[in-house]
Order: structure tokens, then C-alpha cells, then sequence
């Protein structure tokens, strides 16, 4: 691959939730660029460009090393990007990269359910990564009172109100521990078929009071979409397979950004399941989380 123009067809992951919003012709911009990793800003969506292997975003799509690794080094935030015809490029320094998305495998991100059985499960499962302990939010009083408002369900609209204004935009880094929680307690409303008076509530916030990342992924949520980490680990609980792996990998997700999520997470499956585990499936549940790490 020389300078100039490379002209991707060798394939590559979609998510269906960004499939639908690079249709048609669109132009925008470089909007943020990472090691491995950047993001562009298109009229319909923060496209997130990432690593096979890396995990796949709600966002976006997913590269093989050998075609993001000259895009990551030519590109330059606030440069040109377009969608047309199926075809995304991206303008560098020197080098333009196309990618034919048409060639790219689609993956389905949108937010399976669970029934009370399965949800039981990893509750328990997530009560054995002592979460408390890995989150980016500072343990005071008044994240003791959202915890317990938001593990009763937030059934008012001033609950709601409350919690999210608490919660949005706070913390730091690119996606805020605040919305890290917000994100992965929608994620568990909707695996038990609720929250849409949630999602409702989120769509309806000022969203700009954030990163624009964290806005994106809220967005995604409260149109039923998560990170393909999400819905392969409750593909593996529906399956009946073991999910310690997809579990961990969402852990490993950013500083605390994996601890955050999955704190919400569990917070909305309290609500949905009436409490706490079951003791004896808790400890069963506990010990084989401990083995597997």
C-alpha cells in the first residue's frame, strides 16, 4: 500500500445501528483520532472507526489492522470525510482511504432480552466483581442516594430527572463515569423489556452538557443499541454458554468505563428481579467467577 489512495475492499464489521446512518451521501469531519482508533463526524452519526479484535462499537465499524494503521497515521482531526454510494473516505495528509463498506460483514447490536432466570444469573455473575470498588465516581452520599433510587426503578419522572442530572457528565476522560452508568442501566431496562420511560427521559436531555462520545453512545441506548460486547454476552446467557470471558472483556473496556457500565447494569436488574441474588445461587455464582480468573 503506497501514498496516494487506498482503496479498501477487503472486507471489515459494520454495526447494523451505523449501516443505517452511512446510507445514502454525506459529508463530514476527523472528529477525534487515538491510537487505535478515531472518530468522524457525519450528519447522522459519530462514526467510530476501530481494530478487529477490539471489540466492535455501536458506532461504528471495525478494521483490519493493515488498512487502519496508514489511516490512523495520515489522518488529522477536523479533516474531510464523505459517505457516497456506499463508500466512506477519509482525506489524510497526502493519502486518501476508501472503504467499501458493501464488503463489510453486518453485526446486529441491538439489545437482546432475558428472561427473569437468565437476568438472576448475571446479577449473581456481576456481584462477584466486586464493582463498588472499580468505578470512577467518587463513593459519597449522594451517589448512595442515586444507587437507591435508581435500584427501586425510578418510577416518577422527578426520580428520573433527579438521577440523570446527578449522573450525566460526570467524571472525566472521553466517555464520563456518570455516563457510563446511565448507558449500561438503560442497557439492563431494556434486557428485561423495560425502560422506556428511561430511554424516553434520555432522549429528551441536553446532551451537549457531556463529551460528544458519551452523547453518541446515550443516543445508541435509547434507541435500543449497545456495544457488541453487550449483546454477546447475553447471546451467551440465552445460549446457555459460559459468558466469563464477555463479562471480563467488558470489565477491560477503558480505565473504568467497563466497571461503570456494568455497575448500572446490575442496579437495573436489582430493580427488575426485586433485590439481591439468591443466596446460594450468589456464592455458586461468586466461586465461579473466582475460578475462571
Amino acid at each position: 500500500m503506497g501514498g496516494g489512495l487506498i482503496d479498501w475492499t477487503g472486507g471489515g464489521v459494520i454495526s447494523d445501528f451505523a449501516l443505517a446512518r452511512t446510507r445514502g451521501n454525506a459529508t463530514g469531519v476527523v472528529h477525534s483520532v487515538f491510537s487505535s482508533s478515531l472518530n468522524v463526524r457525519l450528519p447522522s452519526v459519530l462514526l467510530h472507526i476501530g481494530l478487529e479484535g477490539d471489540g466492535l462499537s455501536v458506532l461504528g465499524i471495525a478494521l483490519p489492522e493493515d488498512c487502519l494503521r496508514p489511516l490512523l497515521e495520515s489522518v488529522r482531526v477536523g479533516g474531510r470525510a464523505q459517505v457516497r454510494d456506499g463508500v466512506l473516505r477519509v482525506y489524510g495528509v497526502g493519502l486518501v482511504i476508501q472503504v467499501h463498506l458493501g464488503a463489510f460483514r453486518i453485526s446486529a447490536c441491538g439489545i437482546p432480552r432475558l428472561n427473569a432466570c437468565q437476568r438472576g444469573d448475571l446479577l449473581c455473575m456481576l456481584d462477584g466483581l466486586s464493582l463498588e470498588g472499580r468505578l470512577g465516581l467518587p463513593a459519597d452520599g449522594a451517589l448512595e442516594r442515586v444507587t437507591e433510587l435508581m435500584s427501586r426503578g425510578l418510577d416518577t419522572s422527578e426520580c428520573r430527572k433527579a438521577c440523570i442530572s446527578y449522573l450525566l457528565g460526570r467524571g472525566i476522560g472521553l466517555t464520563p463515569s456518570g455516563d457510563d452508568v446511565l448507558v449500561g442501566y438503560g442497557i439492563g431496562l431494556q434486557m428485561g423489556g423495560v425502560g422506556t420511560e428511561f430511554c424516553d427521559a434520555i432522549a429528551k436531555e441536553n446532551l451537549e452538557i457531556t463529551t460528544d462520545v458519551s452523547a453518541a453512545y446515550l443516543g445508541a441506548m435509547s434507541k435500543g443499541y449497545a456495544n457488541r460486547g453487550f449483546v454477546d454476552l447475553t447471546d451467551g446467557l440465552r445460549n446457555g454458554e459460559l459468558v466469563d470471558g464477555a463479562l471480563r472483556r467488558l470489565l477491560a473496556v477503558g480505565h473504568t468505563s467497563g466497571a461503570d457500565g456494568l455497575w448500572g447494569l446490575s442496579l437495573a436488574l436489582r430493580f427488575e428481579l426485586g433485590g439481591e441474588c439468591p443466596a446460594q445461587r450468589r456464592i455458586w455464582h461468586i466461586r465461579q467467577v473466582r475460578q475462571a480468573g
